[in-house]
């Protein structure tokens, strides 16, 4: 696969998504990975930045983050996501969907409950 690097500029948005890993392109020069959502979350639920994000809700210790254009159907079986917590305490984070929606959990590593904090994620198609 031949390596390309990009960046991906969402509408509106004022901000620019640098990719976290580069396009791979097959041998014929199709795209076999691409970005095909990623935000950053806060605590109340609104989104400092994204493309593709709809909308984000807490319920249940966990956020249901609802996507559009490839992933509006999400599942945790067809998309790669990387999920990243920002915060000062030690945090993790983890995935799964629920419904069509992708669902974040973030767990403070102190306590070992799960926790409303802000977060970031990207979510990845690989074509074969």
């Amino acid at each position: 696969m031949k390596r390309q690097t990009g960046i991906v500029k969402a509408g509106a948005l004022a901000a620019v998504v640098l990719l976290a890993a580069p396009l791979f392109l097959s041998a014929d020069g199709a795209v076999a990975v691409s970005v095909v959502a990623a935000g950053q979350v806060n605590t109340d639920g609104s989104i400092q930045q994204g493309f593709n994000v709809v909308k984000a809700v807490f319920v249940e210790g966990g956020w249901r983050i609802r996507l559009k254009g490839p992933a509006k159907d999400f599942s945790y079986r067809d998309f790669v996501t990387v999920v990243t917590p920002i915060g000062s305490d030690p945090l993790s984070a983890s995935m799964s969907s629920i419904g069509g929606r992708l669902v974040v959990y973030i767990q403070d590593l102190d306590s070992g409950s799960h926790v409303k904090e802000n977060f970031s994620f990207v979510v990845y198609q690989i074509k074969s």
